[in-house]
């Protein structure tokens, strides 16, 4: 599925982006390394936190719940934006450009883990295979850039894969080949063979 609706995704950096996270989600966030989430709450809902640097931080909220004005009323130096803006509730709240602005493809846990590791490209220092729960790389897929995070969301794993607007097609159709040309095993419990988002694709 692209873009699946109540998932808004927050990013923050800048010299305080550390304490802002500390202030927003308690001491264990700052035992995270790059690339590592955990799952926790903001004003009593469930979200997942994924470090991607020293500073800065990815927040994913199943609603609107205000992060940015949060972080705001903190006075700290540092920067926030809704990174998939199509769902930003208030034109006047700071949200990525168009190229910056991020697409989500979700697909199962059971199909990312088989089919990711055929598809996708790393650096030496990651790996796509058996990636553990609560962690994410940065990967290619078709020579697109694409961060594959492999975390809890609800109470269900999955693989969020987070790339440009542009790319999303173009990616979601590598992988609907690929799920379609080595016939895995579907996941009908779970509604994987439903119709896709703007009914281009499977759900993945």
């Amino acid at each position: 599925m692209i873009d699946p609706p109540g998932y808004f995704l927050w990013d923050f950096a800048g010299v305080d982006g550390l304490q802002a996270a500390l202030n927003l989600f308690g001491e264990k966030v700052g035992h995270l390394a790059p690339f590592q989430s955990l799952e926790t709450s903001f004003n009593a809902h469930a979200c997942s936190v994924l470090r991607l640097a020293e500073r800065n931080f990815r927040v994913a909220l199943s609603r609107d719940h205000g992060l940015d004005l949060a972080i705001a009323d903190m006075g700290l130096n540092l920067w926030v934006k809704l990174s998939n803006p199509l769902k930003a509730s208030a034109p006047i709240r700071q949200a990525a450009s168009g190229c910056e602005r991020i697409a989500t493809l979700v697909i199962s846990e059971q199909w990312g883990q088989t089919c990711l590791p055929r598809l996708g490209t790393t650096q030496p220092i990651h790996r796509l295979e058996n990636l553990p729960l609560h962690c994410a790389v940065p990967a290619r897929i078709e020579q697109k850039s694409v961060l594959v995070w492999h975390h809890s969301w609800l109470g269900h794993p999955r693989f969020d894969l987070h790339t440009a607007q542009a790319n999303a097609q173009t990616i979601a159709q590598a992988i609907t080949v690929e799920i379609q040309s080595h016939h895995y095993p579907t996941d009908a419990g779970r509604g994987t063979t439903a119709a896709a988002t703007r009914g281009h694709h499977p759900t993945l």
